[in-house]
């Protein structure tokens, strides 16, 4: 009798820690899902209102994903000489430009926990792991690694610039915590890091040059940015 009783106790806390498991695994399916990107086919002039020269046969899309009242991001072949991608925030617009502080670093970051990853092939491959339900607030820092980094002033309240060698972008919340880890294929990349406010929505973009090819036009000559 002890045992039959012994056996059924054990048995229903078995049950109960299951349950809290599986009510912990679903509560996490469905917080996630309602931040999770989803691939889109269409709208592939979204960001062309950004170049001075928005003529469409200067673009190829490469990548194109997002989610209706979160976000947007895009990679664009501009004129097979020059990859730009354009992450676009709907939820972080209390923020500003200057909630971002650029700071150099030496050592490559490392990823904890699930992160979607999106990989955007080309010459370099990009990598981007980001945490599923993004959580920006004031006093965020911008990790660069590489080298002859440079960073430009604030300029207007819109927009500042990093730009140099890059093998390493990490994005970190004020509580430390890492949101975006982006990467390249090759040890350094020709890069340029925009952060910019746009209306009401904070965007994230990213330049390289394509392949082995030199580009040499200054950033203003090729998106409106005021």
């Amino acid at each position: 009798m002890k045992k039959r009783v012994y056996l059924k106790a054990i048995y229903t806390i078995v049950i109960i820690l299951v349950s809290i498991t599986l009510i912990q695994v679903v509560y996490k399916i469905i917080k996630t899902s309602s931040c999770s990107y989803f691939p889109t086919m269409k709208n592939e002039d979204r960001y062309h209102y950004m170049f001075k020269d928005a003529n469409e046969r200067n673009f190829k899309t490469i990548y194109s994903s997002g989610r209706n009242k979160k976000g947007w991001l895009y990679t664009y072949d501009y004129k097979n000489e020059l990859r730009i991608t354009i992450w676009e925030f709907f939820e972080f617009n209390n923020l500003d430009v200057d909630d971002f502080h650029f700071i150099e670093k030496e050592d490559s970051a490392e990823i904890v926990g699930t992160y979607t990853k999106v990989e955007i092939g080309g010459s370099p491959e990009i990598k981007i792991e980001f945490v599923a339900c993004l959580n920006f607030t004031n006093k965020n820092k911008v990790e660069l690694l590489g080298e002859d980094i440079k960073i430009d002033t604030l300029m207007n309240q819109k927009y500042k610039i990093a730009y140099g060698y890059l093998k390493e972008l990490t994005f970190v919340n004020a509580s430390n915590e890492l949101q975006i880890r982006i990467n390249f294929s090759e040890e350094l990349v020709n890069t340029n890091l925009i952060i910019f406010k746009r209306e009401h929505n904070l965007m994230f973009i990213i330049t390289n040059p394509i392949g082995s090819k030199i580009f040499n036009s200054d950033i203003n000559d090729i998106f409106k940015l005021e």
